[in-house]
């Protein structure tokens, strides 16, 4: 036995001749070449016999790659099959040492050839062969002595058997796979004669070992010989057999199996043989007869028992049915698992202990991007990228101890594209040894799509970061100059210059409303770019509901008679108050009035209601307009978005509304058009409705106090009553209350205190204050009234009294919000 140093290769000769190799220490040498081309004699001259036509006929003739050289060794010719072998061209190897083909032979090797074939004509031999451009490959190499012409030659015959030997090991892999199966498993002849057992079937039938049982017939291990023939005659007609059947164990003792018998044929479809696959279901048959037994007791006294027994009787017939079908699914496992590693688009392989990839499923040869036969057998570490070595070795160490989680890592094909994979591990045993299952899945083009995705989220957020500072300038520019121009139209609308006739007053009119609107849309951009920044902040107190749709209602009121719509207002004076920021929400409200102005005809209809439920107060504004087409609906509350080409306006409206609203957790809702109604529009405002504000009412006359208790009470306010001889007043602050009625007819002297309590504290901190009575009130108490902006209500109207009330806390002298 000669072994090769550079690689660990194995060279045989199957004859009676001493260890071949190379001298220890002595790499061999991979050329042909054996002496110089100037000691080399004309192969044509020197072989004509050869050159005969019917000679070459028969050399090219050989599968195998055959040489003719002489006693020297040299390469006299040849055929197509060597050239094909070796990679190497025929003229190329004319003349050339044939020795020089094989790894590590040499002279001496020559000289055993020669003297072997002289005796005993014919040596065989294992052998690594050179292959031009590529790994050298094992071969057999046979070596005969040819007589032509009186003269002997040297004949080699080469074969590969690169082939053989990646069956011979898928046959020890399926080898394996059989002894370390759970059934049993009989492999027999024809005849029924066994030629083997595998270890499950010697502990199943209890034999000392699979030599004591080989060579008897198969049909022995079955105690019903007559079942036995028949399987054995299914079989051999080509049919499989399955069935449970009983069998007898090497001791005598019978037992249940689950029979799977076939014939084993050769390529010509001819049966060579018989192979048994045993399941030992005595334990199951056991049970089952167990259960038949019970279940016939029971059946014994159905009728003195109680239905309840009946129900228990079908539940043990649904566990055996249940049964049945999991050892069925059972029996299943095998082909299924088998189908879903072949059919998977996931690539799934194994790793044994020492890395190396032992099996790669369809998808993980293309995952991979390796050939088959150059990666298995290699190391994983083969396919990973240097920069990647460290990571992927600790990867190792984790799956080696059961650890770790899924990862993914970068891998090189064997073309060098680097490719990105998920890579997700399981331990398990084969037999005795460690074996890890590695499932893998490209997912090159997602990580490529993040990455674009990243980059241009990041290029969106530097644009609109870009778009939002641009429009925020431009809106703070805009806004200063429409400001100097609505106050300077509003100065010569009042005359401050003097008089202006009809026309210049409809021009300045008109330029009065343009300033507006450009004021309300650069206030709406505004807006929009804040809520994009989320630093839009909400100025929220609690508004009474009835008051604030009230103001937005009559604020299109002029717009809707230049128009002639009918413009209703049904709000009931006790909706409710929300906690909002009343301006912005005034304004959602208004771009929904201003739009139900525009879009519906002159004469048209417009109504405003508001309706309480479920702890929300439900605002409408429903128009005769021509309504919206339903393609559109789903969209017009989208920025910027417009019904038609020709629509007036910059589609921030409802867009604006929508967003706003949903901020003050309500929502936003379109119906066009109206239940019952042919054409128009309905949007409707849902706002969750907030507990009362309190208003303290400071007097000590009980008439007086029960008068206004009666008028709050009719608008749900909460109402407290200050006597002031109960004790001393405190100064009226937000903490305390939200608002303050002082009856100056009783209370004068506490009335001015409070006032002048409060004179030095901040506007925001200082309730909505009325005084009522005191109509004669003259000098310094009322300056004090007037500095402070609280209103007087010389009479005890209840109209009069709630709207100065609801000014004082919610107008626009008091908390007003600003940015």
């Amino acid at each position: 036995m000669g072994t090769d140093p550079r690689a660990g290769r194995t060279m045989r000769i199957d004859v009676a001749l001493d260890e071949l190799g190379p001298a220890p220490g002595k790499t061999p040498t991979r050329t042909i070449r054996v002496r110089p081309r100037s000691e080399v004699r004309d192969p044509v001259s020197d072989f004509n016999p050869l050159a005969g036509q019917e000679f070459q006929a028969l050399l090219q003739s050989f599968y195998d790659g055959t040489i003719i050289a002489g006693l020297d060794g040299t390469i006299l010719d040849m055929n197509q099959r060597i050239t094909q072998l070796v990679g190497i061209a025929r003229e190329d190897l004319l003349g050339e040492a044939a020795m020089g083909l094989m790894v590590g032979a040499d002279e001496e090797l020559l000289e055993t050839i020669r003297d072997t074939v002289e005796h005993e004509r014919h040596v065989l031999l294992q052998a690594y062969v050179v292959r031009e451009g590529e790994e050298d490959f094992p071969a057999e190499v046979a070596v005969n002595r040819l007589q032509l012409s009186g003269r002997d030659y040297l004949c080699f015959f080469l074969r590969d058997v690169s082939l053989h030997k990646q069956v011979q090991q898928r046959l020890r892999v399926e080898h394996s796979a059989v002894q370390n199966a759970g059934t049993g498993i009989v492999i027999a002849a024809l005849d029924g004669s066994i030629r083997y057992v595998n270890p499950a079937f010697v502990r199943m039938w209890g034999c000392e070992d699979a030599e004591s049982i080989q060579g008897d017939d198969v049909r022995d291990v079955f105690s019903d010989a007559e079942e036995a023939e028949r399987i054995v005659d299914v079989v051999l007609s080509g049919s499989t057999w399955e069935a449970e059947a009983q069998a007898r164990r090497c001791d005598g003792m019978a037992f249940y199996v689950a029979v799977s018998a076939t014939a084993n044929q050769d390529e010509e479809g001819n049966i060579t043989g018989l192979v048994f696959s045993f399941m030992d279901v005595d334990a199951r048959r056991q049970a089952e007869e167990a259960l038949r037994r019970y279940q016939a007791e029971l059946e014994d006294i159905v009728s003195e028992r109680t239905e309840g027994l009946r129900e228990a009787n079908l539940k043990l017939e649904q566990e055996i049915t249940e049964r049945a079908a999991a050892q069925r699914e059972i029996e299943n496992t095998t082909h299924y698992l088998e189908t879903i590693i072949r059919t998977s688009h996931d690539g799934i392989f194994v790793v044994n202990a020492g890395g190396q990839f032992e099996f790669l499923n369809e998808a993980a040869v293309r995952i991979l991007g390796w050939p088959h036969s150059e990666i298995v057998n290699q190391p994983f570490v083969k396919v990973i990228p240097e920069d990647s070595h460290e990571f992927i070795m600790e990867r190792w160490e984790e799956v080696q101890r059961g650890e770790g989680e899924p990862y993914e890592v970068d891998i090189l094909t064997k073309a060098g594209a680097r490719r990105s994979l998920m890579v997700s591990h399981r331990d398990m045993m084969i037999g005795s040894e460690p074996k890890y299952c590695v499932v893998v899945r490209d997912i090159t083009a997602r990580r490529q799509m993040e990455d674009d995705l990243r980059e241009a989220i990041r290029t969106l957020e530097k644009h609109n970061m870009e778009k939002t500072a641009f429009v925020s300038n431009v809106s703070h520019e805009l806004r200063t100059p429409l400001t100097s121009i609505a106050y300077a139209t509003d100065n010569l609308l009042d005359g401050v210059f003097g008089e202006v006739n009809d026309k210049v007053r409809d021009y300045l009119a008109m330029m009065r409303e343009d300033c507006k609107r450009l004021t309300g849309t650069v206030q709406d951009i505004l807006d929009l770019s804040r809520l994009e920044a989320h630093r839009l902040r909400l100025r929220r107190r609690k508004v009474p509901v009835a008051w604030m749709v009230r103001r937005c209602g009559e604020s299109v009121r002029i717009l809707c008679e230049k128009k002639e719509q009918n413009l209703k207002i049904d709000v009931p004076p006790a909706c409710g108050f929300a906690l909002c920021d009343q301006r912005r929400l005034e304004r959602a409200l208004g771009n929904v009035l201003q739009n139900a102005v525009k879009f519906t005809p002159d004469k048209g209809r417009i109504t405003l209601t508001t309706v309480p439920a479920d702890g929300h107060v439900m605002i409408s504004v429903t128009d005769s307009g021509v309504g919206i087409p339903a393609e559109h609906l789903a969209k017009v509350m989208d920025r910027y978005y417009r019904v038609g080409e020709r629509v007036v306006g910059t589609g921030l409206g409802l867009a604006l509304c929508k967003e706003i609203v949903e901020l003050h957790g309500g929502e936003v809702t379109i119906e066009s058009p109206p239940p019952g109604e042919e054409s128009g529009t309905r949007v409707s405002i849902s706002l969750p409705i907030e507990e009362a504000p309190s208003i303290a009412v400071l007097a000590r006359d009980g008439t007086v106090c029960e008068h206004f208790l009666n008028i709050l009470d009719g608008v749900r306010y909460s109402v407290e009553v200050w006597n002031p001889e109960n004790g001393a007043i405190d100064v009226a602050t937000t903490d305390t209350v939200d608002a303050l009625v002082m009856d100056l007819s009783t209370c004068m002297p506490e009335s001015l205190d409070l006032l002048a309590k409060t004179r030095g504290q901040q506007a925001d901190e200082v309730v909505g204050m009325v005084a009522v009575g005191g109509h004669e009130l003259q000098g310094v108490p009322r300056e004090l009234l007037e500095a402070m902006h609280v209103p007087l209500v010389t009479e005890y109207d209840s109209n009069e009294l709630v709207e100065a009330i609801e000014n004082a806390i919610f107008g626009s002298n008091h908390h007003q919000s600003s940015e």
